[in-house]
C-alpha cells in the first residue's frame, strides 16, 4: 500500500487476501484481512479495529488459529504515516 499510495482490501493488482495468502504458501480453509491506516501504535490501530463491526467480527473469530501483522511507515509522498494488516487464517 505505502509503495503504491493506496488504502484497500483489494491489491494493487486487484488481488484478495485469499489470493495473497496462496500466494505466500499458506494452505487456508478461511482467511480474513484487517487493514488500518494512521494509527501510531499497536494499541491505537486494535482499538480502531474493535471498533469497528466487521473488523472486530474478524478478531473474535474463533475460527481463526494463526495471524500475521504487519506496519509499514509511510513517506512524505503517503496519505499516511503508518499502514496496518492484520491476517487472520486456519489451515
Amino acid at each position: 500500500m505505502v509503495a503504491k499510495n493506496f488504502f484497500d482490501h483489494t491489491g494493487s493488482d486487484g488481488s484478495t487476501v485469499g489470493v495473497r495468502v496462496t500466494d505466500a504458501g499458506y494452505a487456508w480453509s478461511g482467511v480474513a484481512e484487517n487493514i488500518a491506516a494512521g494509527q501510531t501504535s499497536v494499541a491505537s490501530a486494535m482499538n480502531s479495529w474493535q471498533l469497528s463491526e466487521g473488523h472486530c467480527r474478524n478478531l473474535m473469530g474463533a475460527s481463526y488459529k494463526h495471524v500475521a501483522l504487519a506496519c509499514v511507515r509511510g513517506t512524505s509522498a503517503n496519505a499516511y504515516p503508518f499502514y496496518w494488516t492484520m491476517v487472520l487464517a486456519t489451515p
